[in-house]
């Protein structure tokens, strides 16, 4: 494994890699996930439970079943009780702490498949854990800046659209659409440059390591956002697939837990993929550097 890793990878490469790891390290990933997400899992079901759902089916009712679907979602929407609300938002809480340490560990965990190391899942968390308060704070300034940066353009782009659709709906629409498409692209592409700060804060140790994040990505971008891309396609593709069976199941708790648990699934698939294409990117950068010293000495001689 540590020759794959040691060579820089094409595009095919980087998730055929990705797809090996995730599928012969699958269960120690997903134990690691577990363990970080399964305190979110269980409060957001004892609120969903205590607030009166059922279990194994909670579906409203209806001629078809599509409209006993259709019904249980928009009822759903307008009616989370109290101990769902507080489920929720100490679910969300919960996650904004200790996310960024569990991609954290995925990260570690990968460097050390990829050093042929010997490791422990509770050695991983423990070092993880050692870099919690700059992990958490440097997502929160990220987090942020993508609100800074998202928002207020989004609010722009939607007025300026909405304006040109009271006037001629076929242009406001078309309008909206590329504005969508751009606003992704570009918003995609900057996070992209920005996206290595959490393995630059656990191997640099330099916070919020959006320099060094910038550095590595530096004429990679494009590549890196396509592969983020289509690790978010199959993630998206996995998530509707799983989703569709389920959605029987109505907005029971059952239904919550299993969505839960395939986020966890994509989520680790994402992260090795994140992982991959982190050391990709050293590697590439290492050899970029060996490659100036050789021609810088050439040059003096």
């Amino acid at each position: 494994m540590k020759e794959i890793f040691d060579k820089p990878k094409r595009f095919g490469e980087i998730l055929d890699l990705t797809f090996q790891i995730s599928k012969r390290h699958f269960s120690k990933l997903f134990l690691l996930l577990l363990i970080f997400m399964a305190p979110v899992i269980v409060i957001q079901a004892i609120g969903q439970i205590i607030g009166g759902r059922n279990f194994l089916t909670d579906i409203s009712g209806g001629k078809t079943v599509f409209d006993q679907i259709l019904n249980t979602y928009d009822q759903t929407t307008l009616s989370l009780s109290n101990s769902e609300m507080i489920g929720l938002t100490v679910s969300y809480i919960l996650m904004i702490l200790f996310y960024p340490v569990a991609i954290a560990a995925i990260v570690l965990l990968v460097k050390k498949i990829k050093e042929s190391s010997d490791y422990t899942i509770g050695g991983l968390i423990k070092q993880a854990f050692t870099r919690f308060w700059p992990l958490l704070w440097s997502t929160l300034l990220i987090g942020l800046m993508a609100f800074g940066i998202i928002f207020f353009p989004l609010v722009l782009g939607i007025a300026i659209g909405s304006l040109f659709i009271v006037f001629n709906p076929i242009l406001g629409g078309i309008l909206i659409v590329l504005f969508s498409i751009g606003g992704f692209i570009g918003v995609g592409l900057l996070f992209t440059r920005w996206g290595f700060y959490l393995p630059a804060l656990l191997f640099d140790r330099v916070a919020p390591g959006l320099t060094a994040s910038w550095r590595l990505t530096k004429g990679r971008t494009w590549k890196i956002f396509g592969i983020y891309v289509v690790l978010m396609i199959i993630s998206t593709i996995v998530s509707l697939g799983v989703d569709s069976i389920a959605v029987l199941l109505g907005q029971s708790v059952l239904y919550t837990i299993i969505t839960n648990l395939v986020t966890l699934i994509t989520t680790l698939f994402a992260t090795v993929g994140y992982a991959v294409v982190y050391f990709d990117a050293v590697t590439r950068n290492t050899a970029g550097d060996l490659k100036d010293m050789i021609d810088t000495y050439q040059e003096q001689q």
